[in-house]
């Protein structure tokens, strides 16, 4: 069977449609995300944190390494480290935290350009496994400092309905043309 350019065109921007079709935001809202502290190294788990399922009141770590120094909040596409007193990480190989999703694994992060930690840079967050790891080893802060992980979701996101009605509509399109092309080289 042999299309013509018109149902060639049609089934191309059907396919083009649904390969860059706009996705839903990627978000963090429903999945489950288990946070642990890390000192003096990666290998030790200090504290941990729990695994909230994130939702619309933001699930807070709450004062994570027992000084009372900081709390983390978890957003749709964020993870913010608020800081609530004076303070400074020790000198370890590690001072940190590891975030792991196990809905879908991370796949990206990056600090947000309005962070305003010093001694935290871009080198300190790394992706491992799917987990986020955040080394605060030269880290000083006070009361209202915040740093944020931009993170865009545990996933890839899923297209949206009209992406779907359209990728529908081009193949039912695309069909129908065919069928009747069919018909039309039966009935000669």
């Amino acid at each position: 069977m042999r299309l013509s350019k018109r149902q060639g065109r049609l089934i191309a921007l059907t396919v083009a449609a649904t390969l860059t079709g706009a996705s839903a935001q990627a978000s963090l809202i429903g999945d489950q995300v288990h946070g642990v502290y890390l000192f003096p190294d990666i290998a030790s788990i200090y504290n941990d944190l729990g695994t909230p399922t994130v939702g619309a009141s933001n699930p807070t770590f709450p004062d994570i390494n027992g000084a009372g120094t900081f709390d983390i909040n978890i957003t749709a596409t964020q993870i913010v480290f608020d800081f609530t007193a004076v303070g400074a990480s020790f000198p370890a190989a590690f001072d940190g935290v590891r975030f792991t999703d196990l809905t879908t694994p991370f796949t990206s992060a990056s600090f947000n350009p309005a962070n305003d930690t010093p001694g935290v840079n871009a080198a300190d967050l790394w992706i491992a496994g799917g987990d986020i790891y955040l080394n605060l080893n030269n880290a000083t802060f006070g009361p209202g400092d915040v740093l944020t992980i931009d993170v865009p979701g545990g996933g890839g996101g899923v297209p949206e309905p009209a992406t779907w009605a359209l990728m529908l509509t081009g193949f039912g399109l695309a069909g129908a043309a065919v069928r009747r092309r069919r018909g039309a080289a039966i009935a000669i």
